[in-house]
């Protein structure tokens, strides 16, 4: 009965998380844990050291098996306590990045698997700040572009007028000759 609470218990965390990440740590002292988890937990999580046999237990009968299949050697987990914006994944995962004792195996973001190559390429995302002010560039320079092609267009109008004005007041003088 305490095996089936403890997986209930695990899936309940992970399914109330936003996200949650695995990794695999080596030789890391206390002080560097206590680094660590306060940089974790002024933006919101919990990093908890877990045994990686009682771990992947607790997964196996859940929807997340397929990653507790990259648990291997001294593990931790990093979750939240609740919902937090995508851009506490970014944050996190680049925090993780600069640890060089520690190495991404694996997350879990809005209950979907994830391993290491997909995690990364989602932290590398631009954030919504990059993206509005890239959008807003993009549209001053097409604007600034079509301003151009309006008074080149202009501008050439009025260049075939000229280039056309003299022929067509010698015709005109020439027809009000004949007549």
């Amino acid at each position: 009965m305490k095996n089936i609470e403890q997986i209930q218990n695990t899936t309940k965390q992970f399914n109330l998380s936003t996200f949650v990440l695995f990794i695999q740590y080596s030789d890391c002292n206390a002080s560097q844990w206590r680094l660590i988890k306060k940089g974790l937990s002024e933006i919101g999580l919990q990093l908890r050291v877990i045994k990686t046999k009682q771990i992947k237990k607790n997964l196996k009968e859940s929807s997340y098996e397929l990653i507790s299949q990259a648990f291997s050697g001294p593990m931790a987990v990093v979750f939240s306590e609740g919902k937090l914006p995508f851009r506490t994944l970014i944050q996190t995962v680049k925090l993780l990045n600069k640890e060089e004792k520690l190495t991404l195996i694996g997350g879990l973001y809005n209950k979907a698997n994830l391993f290491p190559s997909k995690i990364n390429e989602l932290a590398n995302l631009p954030s919504i700040e990059e993206l509005l002010g890239k959008g807003i560039t993009d549209l001053q320079f097409i604007g600034g572009l079509n301003l151009i092609q309006l008074v080149n267009t202009a501008m050439a109008s009025q260049l075939h007028i000229i280039e056309h004005s003299p022929q067509e007041l010698v015709n005109l003088l020439e027809y009000k000759e004949r007549t």
